[in-house]
């Protein structure tokens, strides 16, 4: 590597965490076993779980709705 050369750089890849439903016993998305899973749906970041729960995917940015903005002031 030159020196002035920058090392390349591999972006982190977030690991894919599915929410648990506790009362079924299962992954909400439906991906088999428990692997990288978790009850707290504040961790969820499987896009499947996400919208099954109805939370905004994590992907996008949540925009607030106009009615929104009027409230918080």
């Amino acid at each position: 590597m030159e020196k002035n050369e920058t090392p390349s750089r591999v972006p982190a890849r977030t690991p894919v965490v599915h929410s648990y439903d506790t009362q079924a016993h299962r992954i909400v998305c439906g991906a088999p076993g428990q692997i990288g899973s978790t009850k707290h749906a504040r961790d969820v970041t499987c896009e499947d779980c996400l919208e099954r729960l109805g939370m905004p995917s994590r992907s996008t940015p949540h925009l607030a709705d106009e009615g929104d903005a009027a409230a918080a002031h």
